[in-house]
Formats: C-alpha cells, structure tokens, sequence
C-alpha cells in the first residue's frame, strides 16, 4: 500500500527532474516480469490519477477507481454508522452535529460516509 502516492508530483510539480525519478521508481516497482512475481497486489491512494506521460501512461498495468467511477468498490467506501457513532466518542464530536456536515453524495447509488442511512 502506497498511502498518497501523489504527494511528490504536487509538492514538486515545478521539479522536473524529482517527477521523473519518482515516476521511474515507481515503474521498478511495478512493471515488467520481474515486479510481477513477486507483487499481487498493490493499493494506491491519492487524489490524482495515475501519472501521464506525454500520450502513455506511465504505470498503465493499474485499475483506476475514483469518486466518479467507483466501480465494484462503491459498497465499501466508507463508514458505516455505527463506526460512525464509534469515532464520534472516541474523539469527543457530536454525532449528530457529524451528521449534519455529511452532505449525502453516493458511490454508484451507496452513501459515500456510510453503507446504512443516518
């Protein structure tokens, strides 16, 4: 798992030289048959899409999920309500006050915050 894996190309977006060596390092990681025997499966986060380069992708062996296009993984993004309820003790916030700021947008038809209604 890569946690914001984005986060060098918009820190440095001015470098390119950095963007180019993390780009690099990422395609050792994960292209070619030498990577593929020994990772399955990679997760990635981030709130840009994979990086482009010039018409290719650079890292084009992934499946791309986003808010848009959520695809079979709409049901389990987010929280439900009692995970919910669960964080709201645990950090001293009102339930109900959190439940005003959801702002009701879906995934494929499934609230994003929660698999049940509030």
């Amino acid at each position: 798992m890569i946690d914001e894996w984005d986060v060098l190309i918009r820190d440095e977006a001015a470098n390119q030289t950095i963007q180019e060596e993390y780009i690099n390092f990422l395609r050792g990681l994960f292209k070619g048959t030498e990577p593929t025997r020994f990772i399955q499966l990679a997760y990635l986060t981030g709130i840009l899409p994979i990086k482009k380069v010039k018409t290719q992708s650079a890292l084009n062996n992934f499946d791309e999920f986003t808010m848009l296009d959520s695809s079979v993984l709409a049901p389990y993004v987010g929280f439900t309500e009692e995970e919910v309820r669960s964080l709201c003790r645990e950090y001293g916030k009102d339930f109900h006050e959190v439940k005003r700021w959801y702002d009701g947008y879906q995934l494929s038809g499934y609230p994003a915050l929660n698999q049940h209604e509030f």
